[in-house]
């Protein structure tokens, strides 16, 4: 990718699902920092460390999945349905608002033309309620929504062991 970027055909290079471990290996290796790392973010996986060591390198984290997905007890928590409430807005325009407010690229999906124009909308966030937000999965509410069975580790702490060859 860096020779791609080198050529001038594209304007950045970036990561997916790269975690501290990863990154330090690549950051041996690379002549070209990555622009961006896509990762599942929300507040039951704010994923603290990994925005701090991106930040410090200058690599912007973007958020995926960032409402759940159908199922997932992001839209329903109480604590992000009181925040909501407080500031007259939907669930989803406070998970969105959230990244936002912390400097994250925010890649919300949905296939209804509602929710897609709604994605949008974005509001400035109180430390109180950015407190509260980044505390959700230190209080016991930590749930990684993906975890897909690639087969392999990414390294991350929370990440599911693969099953060992016999």
């Amino acid at each position: 990718m860096e020779e791609v970027y080198k050529s001038g055909k594209v304007k950045a290079i970036g990561v997916t699902n790269w975690s501290i471990p990863y990154l330090e290996e690549l950051r041996n290796k690379w002549t070209i920092v990555p622009a961006i790392n896509q990762v599942e973010l929300h507040p039951f996986l704010p994923q603290h460390e990994l925005k701090e060591y991106c930040d410090k390198l200058g690599i912007l984290l973007e958020a995926y999945s960032p409402l759940g997905s159908t199922g997932a007890p992001l839209m329903t928590d109480p604590e992000i349905q009181q925040i909501a409430k407080k500031n007259g807005v939907s669930a989803a325009t406070i998970l969105v608002s959230y990244h936002i407010n912390k400097g994250v690229v925010v890649l919300p999906n949905s296939v209804s033309e509602k929710r897609i124009s709604s994605n949008k909308e974005g509001i400035p966030l109180s430390k109180e309620d950015l407190d509260v937000l980044d505390g959700l999965a230190a209080k016991g509410k930590a749930k990684r929504i993906n975890t897909p069975l690639w087969g392999f580790d990414l390294g991350f702490a929370d990440w599911y062991a693969p099953a060992k060859s016999q």
